[in-house]
């Protein structure tokens, strides 16, 4: 009588695992395209890579909006720019050509407006030709797009901030975001559930931002 083979399942990974880790690989693939296509570009470089850049303080009214914007603001947005000037001032000077007309900057101008304020930094961006100030406008608006955030930096940042008193608010970060990076355990995989937002902290006369704490898991489960 012949033996019966032994048939071993085979370990499959989880779901979410398993979606994770495709993610990452198509990532991985784009990213490598990415470099590919950057380094075999056949765009010119410029000699000066280095130019004179001027700060000048100049009349709010006398800067004008570019013809053709491509990066709309919404009022909430607006509202967290106005936030930010109060508490740090314009400490990125406005992009303008040699007519005033912004290249990049139309929110901090914006709000620099609705605060009242008399004179905003400007840079004049006169080595480039028109088409170029162009690409830069888009460019500098795709760029800022790019990249991602270093979680668990982040989370430390905002932990001593909060120690330090320091105004959340201002970095643009919504507090209910702050709450759920705080509260996020350490060491979440994949895998784990995915639970909605969390709702938004309090904030007491001392400053200090407390997280509400995580409903339990049963409570949190869909029906």
């Amino acid at each position: 009588m012949a033996n019966a083979r032994s048939t071993k399942t085979p370990v499959r990974p989880a779901a979410g695992l398993k979606s994770a880790l495709q993610e990452k690989s198509r990532n991985r693939r784009q990213s490598q395209k990415t470099l590919a296509s950057c380094e075999g570009s056949a765009a010119r470089q410029r000699n000066d890579l280095v130019p004179n850049l001027d700060v000048e303080y100049l009349p709010t009214g006398a800067l004008h909006s570019a013809d053709r914007r491509v990066r709309r603001s919404a009022a909430p947005q607006s509202a967290k720019v106005q936030l930010s000037l109060k508490r740090f001032g314009i400490c990125v000077p406005i992009l303008i050509d040699s007519d005033g007309r912004i290249v990049h900057g139309h929110v901090v101008w914006e709000a620099a407006r609705s605060l009242d304020l008399e004179t905003v930094p400007v840079i004049r961006i006169e080595h480039l030709n028109d088409s170029e100030r162009r690409a830069l406008s888009i460019a500098l608006n795709r760029l800022a797009e790019t990249g991602d955030w270093d979680i668990e930096a982040l989370k430390v940042e905002f932990e001593e901030l909060i120690e330090l008193d320091e105004d959340i608010l201002a970095t643009g970060f919504e507090l209910a975001e702050v709450d759920t990076l705080l509260l996020e355990k350490d060491g979440d995989s994949p895998e784990d559930e995915v639970l909605p937002p969390l709702p938004p902290v309090e904030r007491f006369s001392t400053g200090r931002y407390l997280g509400i704490g995580r409903p339990s898991t049963d409570s949190r489960r869909r029906t």
